[in-house]
């Protein structure tokens, strides 16, 4: 007798090589995924304009770095003496606008280059739920902690998500010829928003997810959404919160993830590269001996060879 469900996983038609290069953007689980990245120290950069949880802001970040286009003046907002930058996460903002606009052109252009070699990007929707202002409509990434009277809270239509993404992997696809895109839906429940909104919100961006598969080949969907929701059903896989998955349950996703991109050669590098990590991260009891140094110095080697052959 089975204990619990098991998600049957669709294999992607193109795999992954640990020598190519991931883009990482989204909400806030596409970074937890980022890190285990790039603690195995493969080639990755992640959020160019900091965690968006929406479709519509991230397709507008992502045109932003697709087009190297830089933010200017008009694109701050001023409050409580600080400039922020409504497309872009708190971490930009600053008591000087100048300082402001550096960090995210900054930003924008190293991201610029590393978008334009990129092998993979692994893009995750957090909520088609959002924010946009009254004075124009415009969806925000981030309120900034500006009061909510100055926005209207609601669900993004689809076809207006559709239109927005549509025009963003149409410019990346275009720019970048080889890359291939991972989406998936966080698993991570918004329920601020209210449970019934929460779950109107991520059936709207499964929805999303299969409308863009129908209008790209190089879109793979990864069932990030379902393992958490299905498999992990149990309050054991979340955090204090009751709704952000413990690294437990993000390491298990993580594994499926990686086992259903990456090359067969592939995953057994990564096997013996998990295998070289746990050594180097064992504390001997004497620490800068000549063998320590040695020894460390070989597993490290072994560890970039592992990565630039595989």
């Amino acid at each position: 007798m089975k204990w619990f469900t098991e998600i049957t996983t669709k294999e992607f038609d193109q795999k992954a090589r640990l020598n190519h290069r991931f883009y990482f953007t989204g909400s806030c689980f596409a970074v937890e995924v980022y890190q285990r990245f790039a603690n195995l120290k493969l080639d990755v950069r992640a959020n160019s304009h900091g965690i968006i949880f929406h479709p519509i802001p991230l397709s507008k970040a992502l045109l932003d770095v697709i087009n190297n286009k830089h933010c200017t003046a008009e694109d701050l907002i001023a409050y409580n003496g600080m400039f922020h930058v409504t497309g872009a996460h708190g971490f930009f903002s600053s008591h000087d606008a100048d300082i402001c606009l550096q960090k995210i052109n900054e930003s924008i252009a190293s991201n610029h280059l590393f978008l334009q070699q990129a092998d993979w990007c692994i893009l995750t929707f957090g909520t088609a739920a959002g924010y946009q202002w009254k004075e124009n409509g415009e969806w925000v990434a981030n309120c900034h902690k500006i009061p909510g009277s100055f926005f209207d809270f609601g669900l993004a239509s689809l076809d207006n998500m559709i239109e927005h993404c549509t025009a963003a992997f149409s410019a990346l696809f275009s720019s970048n010829p080889k890359i291939n895109c991972i989406l998936s839906v966080s698993p991570v429940r918004y329920l601020n928003q209210g449970y019934r909104n929460n779950t109107l919100s991520k059936a709207t961006l499964q929805l999303l997810v299969e409308e863009l598969q129908k209008s790209f080949p190089q879109i793979h969907y990864f069932p990030a959404f379902e393992l958490f929701m299905d498999e992990m059903r149990d309050y054991r896989f979340y955090g204090a919160d009751m709704v952000h998955p413990t690294s437990i349950a993000v390491d298990d996703i993580f594994e499926k993830l990686c086992s259903l991109m990456f090359h067969e050669d592939s995953k057994a590098a990564l096997a013996r590269i998990t295998q070289i990590k746990k050594r180097m991260d064992h504390r001997p009891i004497h620490t800068n001996t000549l063998e320590d140094t040695s020894l460390l110095g070989a597993l490290s080697n072994e560890w970039e060879e592992l990565i630039r052959s595989n």
